[in-house]
This record gives C-alpha cells, sequence and structure tokens, in this order.
C-alpha cells in the first residue's frame, strides 16, 4: 500500500494558515530499490520537522506533510527538473535540468551530497513517470486544495513551507562551508510573501530568541512559488531550522534540545494565528 501524504487539523482550516512539511517523510516505498546505506540516504530528510510544527493542527490550523521521503522523489522541485542521463531512456516530456538535478538532488535524487550515489543502475522511464503520478502530484494537488479553499474563505492566506538544514554548510553550497544560523526565511525575495508581514515573522522568531536570516542561503523553491501571489495576499514564506537545535545529524535522534524548540514553535504558531487573523475578512 502506498504511503503519501497525512494532513493534520480540522478538514476545512479555521484560520488563514497552513504549514506543509515536504521532507520529513521516513516511509521507503519498496519499489526505491537504493544501493546506498539507508543511515546515509537518511541526510536527505527533513527528520522530525512534522513533529516540532503538530501544534498547528490544533489551533485550526492544517498541516500537510509528506509520508515518502525527497530521496524517492522531491515535492519541492518541478516535475521538468530532470536529469535525462539518469534515465535508461528518453524522456518524452519537456526537461528543464536546474543546477541542483545536475548535482543529483532534482526532482529524482541520485546522489546524498557528502554521502554517495543512490543507485547502481539507470532508472526507467517508467518508475519515474510513476512516482510522479502517485507521490508528486497527490502531493502538489492536496497542498494547492487547500491553500486555494482557505484563501477563498478568507481573503488571505499565510502558507508556512517547513525545512531543516545542516548546522555546517558544505564547500559547494552559497555560504560555503559557514555555520549557520538558527532559522532562514524564505520569500524569493520578496516574490512569494509581503516583505512587511516576512518582518513580521522574523520578528516573532528572534522576539524568541533566536538568529533569523532571510532569503540566505535558502530562499524558497517551488512549494512557495506555485501556489501564491503576495500580490494579493496569498503569502507563501519557507522556514529552515537549523538541525542542531534539536537533533544530532548523524543518528537523526532528537536530544535535549527538541522540547524547548517544539515549546517555542507551539508559542510562534500562536502567536502567529494571533497576527494574521485581523488581516483576514473572516
Amino acid at each position: 500500500m502506498r504511503e503519501v501524504l497525512e494532513v493534520l487539523g480540522p478538514q476545512e482550516a479555521k484560520v488563514p494558515l497552513i504549514f506543509d512539511s515536504p521532507h520529513s517523510g521516513t516511509k521507503y516505498p519498496t519499489d526505491f530499490n537504493f544501493q546506498l546505506p539507508k543511515e546515509n540516504l537518511r541526510f536527505a530528510e527533513d527528520t522530525h520537522v512534522q513533529e516540532i510544527f503538530e501544534h498547528a493542527s490544533e489551533v485550526g490550523a492544517q498541516l500537510l506533510h509528506a509520508l515518502f521521503p525527497r530521496s524517492y522523489i522531491d515535492p519541492n522541485r518541478s516535475i521538468k527538473d530532470i536529469d535525462p542521463e539518469m534515465l535508461e531512456g528518453t524522456w518524452p516530456f519537456e526537461v528543464e535540468t536546474s543546477e541542483k538535478a545536475r548535482i543529483g538532488i532534482g526532482l529524482i535524487w541520485n546522489h546524498v551530497r557528502s554521502k554517495g550515489a543512490i543507485y547502481e543502475r539507470k532508472l526507467s522511464v517508467d518508475e519515474v513517470q510513476y512516482r510522479i503520478d502517485h507521490y508528486w502530484k497527490p502531493y502538489h494537488q492536496s497542498l494547492q486544495n487547500q491553500i486555494e479553499s482557505t484563501y477563498e474563505k478568507f481573503g488571505f492566506l499565510l502558507h508556512v513551507n517547513l525545512h531543516s538544514m545542516r548546522n555546517k554548510s558544505l564547500s559547494s553550497d552559497p555560504d560555503r562551508g559557514d555555520e549557520r544560523p538558527d532559522i532562514v526565511l524564505g520569500n524569493q525575495n520578496n516574490l512569494t510573501c509581503n516583505e512587511s508581514l516576512t518582518k513580521q515573522v522574523a520578528n516573532l522568531l528572534e522576539n524568541l530568541g533566536y538568529e533569523v536570516a532571510v532569503n540566505f542561503p535558502y530562499s524558497g523553491q517551488i512549494l512557495i512559488s506555485k501556489y501564491s501571489d503576495a500580490s494579493i495576499n496569498k503569502n507563501s514564506i519557507q522556514i529552515e531550522i537549523n538541525r542542531r537545535l534539536y537533533m544530532n545529524e548523524n543518528t537523526r535522534e532528537k536530544h535535549s534540545g527538541f522540547p524547548l524548540l517544539k515549546n517555542n514553535m507551539k508559542k510562534f504558531i500562536d502567536q502567529l494565528v494571533e497576527l494574521i487573523e485581523p488581516m483576514s475578512r473572516s
């Protein structure tokens, strides 16, 4: 049985707030057939992120999270972002290969950075299409439905796209091996979320004691750009949480900082609701 996604919270949002965690899935499909040791493959996970923010479902917001791992297929990449070199046969659809796909972390991952190759083979066109049809598309459809129905109801929306990041970047990253701040917010340079609202979100986090950066080294990918329109108050913002705050990056196990982070994110969610409710029409 395919385990694709879960939506926590009410069937219909009671506040104009939606969360999604596309990379926290830990249920590995039986047809994955990876050759990399699983403990190395798991470095691609945003492990525990949906749990950190699960309070969202208790305040009338919806929380969507993927159950499958992004190393199998990444919901936060375009379906055109494929490296044809990793395929056995010719991909019959349009391709727009990004630099991320060229280094093995596009729509279909074939490499975990610093850990090695995922496969000892090329993938067939059919199995890639299967992953798109049965995992990528259902995730996007669910998120789009939530966003559209919530925006229609309230005339305002804040969609928060949830991620975690390495404590220290790799030398090939934009921040070139630096230690990272506690939290990075991304809004694609104010295209996906109103600048003023982004600053208010940053202030909430800073008041909880966190060091916050905006749009560097992460400004966000397709899940905040595809369904947002900041000009009409349909806002999407990405949050990257530094993994040092809550888990051992090598073992993926929570450490003693997890309860504090989760409690602070509970406060943050409550404050977000207070912030945005007056912005809606309902």
